[in-house]
């Protein structure tokens, strides 16, 4: 058998469980998301969301991974930006943070002590350049049973899928996977054999 996936534990802190809580601040939704920009925003998947379209007065709750062994601790919350049901995408925005036992802006924290979001950035041609018919794949992520701490899923490329779009341009590539998920596990990131992030 060959060996698992050796994702680089300094993509950890860009990976994120995100929680949507209702009125009275119990989780109705979670999933995970992936830092794409040094701004603090975050894509994820629509469905890791969606209860937050009855709650929209409550942030969502984003805690950052810390490593393999830890529970994230949920110390940003996120506004949403934009959401694709057909597509099942969400962006995210963090607008405040924890700090000393405070809730804050973004801007406030950064006056206080120096941060840097941490993101991932994927390869333009990933699904052209980087990854074959076959390969194999790493998913990590925050799934319903057993998500506490991150975790690992196995999976393969299937194939390859493109959609026209209303405009008549073709969307970007997408890669299908094999893998079971769970409603925690969307979001989360796909990784190469040589540890390169290449999606969600």
């Amino acid at each position: 058998d060959a060996l698992p996936i050796s994702v680089p534990t300094s993509t950890y802190p860009a990976l994120v469980q995100i929680r949507v809580q209702n009125d009275q601040l119990a989780t109705v939704g979670s999933g995970a998301g992936v830092f794409i920009d040094r701004d603090g925003r975050i894509l994820t998947s629509y469905q890791a969301v969606k209860a937050w379209e009855q709650f929209k007065k409550q942030p969502i709750l984003i805690c950052p991974t810390i490593d393999a062994f830890t529970e994230p601790r949920c110390t940003m919350r996120a506004v949403v930006l934009k959401l694709n049901a057909a597509q099942d995408l969400a962006l995210l925005q963090v607008r405040s943070m924890y700090l000393e036992e405070n809730w804050m802006t973004v801007e406030e924290r950064l006056l206080r002590q120096s941060y840097a979001f941490p993101f991932l950035s994927v390869h333009a041609t990933a699904t052209t350049e980087r990854v074959e018919l076959g390969d194999e794949l790493a998913l990590l992520g925050y799934p319903a049973v057993g998500g506490a701490t991150l975790t690992y899923t196995k999976s393969a490329v299937t194939g390859f899928m493109r959609r026209a779009q209303k405009n008549g341009t073709m969307t970007p590539w997408l890669i299908k996977t094999e893998s079971k998920f769970t409603s925690g596990t969307i979001g989360g990131g796909a990784f190469t054999a040589n540890g390169e992030f290449i999606g969600m």
